[in-house]
């Protein structure tokens, strides 16, 4: 087994219990949750370190461990910053193991280096902004998949099917959730709805990140 099918291999086990985890307990931000979301970093994070660290390559399956490993990394940073975003968690994870498992089977041949020589300083931070970016929009991506929403901040415009509440109060969300669990209508109705209006896609993030470079370039 070669070092790197075994950090290859070893990534994608350590997402695994951050992806079993919201589905296996009630949500709650602990030290269980933070000890597996280390965890879910620190694999794609190594794996990242030791495939660029000589080089950037541009083969798809480093770019889609690399977008996995600062998709992670933001997701963390904000978690902490923010006292809701780690709530996403069940949309992140699974979403993201897909494009980890993606990225392995796309993993050979070795994508090639981007240049032999060290990139300038201004490749260097076009590169990191760009994926920093992908990143954020792949984390706003998830967050237009929510149902129920807070009728502030910017998921009027990730989802703007979703049921919103003005008030944000345990009783208003209890409320929300009873309607979506005794009214089947309503909630296949609010289902397409939010499936019909859903924008944020691959296309679309891309062709976003493109229009960015083009007027920093």
């Amino acid at each position: 087994m070669t070092i790197t099918t075994f950090l290859t291999i070893s990534a994608f086990i350590s997402m695994l219990p951050a992806t079993i985890l919201p589905f296996s307990r009630p949500p709650a931000r602990d030290a269980i949750f933070w000890l597996v979301l280390f965890v879910a970093i620190s694999g794609p994070a190594v794996w990242v370190a030791a495939s660029f660290g000589s080089a950037w390559r541009i083969g798809l399956g480093q770019s889609l461990w690399l977008t996995v490993a600062i998709t992670l990394i933001l997701f963390g940073t904000l978690s902490l910053a923010m006292r809701d975003l780690w709530r996403l968690a069940p949309l992140l994870f699974p979403y993201m193991l897909i494009i980890a498992l993606l990225a392995t089977l796309w993993l050979h041949p070795t994508g090639r280096p981007l240049v032999q020589l060290t990139p300038t300083v201004w490749v260097q931070f076009h590169i990191i902004i760009s994926v920093i970016t992908y990143g954020l929009l792949t984390i706003g991506a998830i967050s237009g998949c929510a149902v129920i929403i807070s009728n502030r901040g910017g998921l009027l415009e990730a989802s703007p099917k979703a049921i919103k509440i003005n008030i944000l109060t345990i009783k208003n969300v209890e409320n929300s959730i009873n309607k979506l669990i005794k009214n089947e209508i309503f909630k296949k109705s609010l289902q397409k709805r939010i499936y019909n209006h859903f924008y944020l896609t691959n296309t679309y993030i891309s062709k976003k990140i493109d229009s960015y470079r083009d007027k920093l370039i």
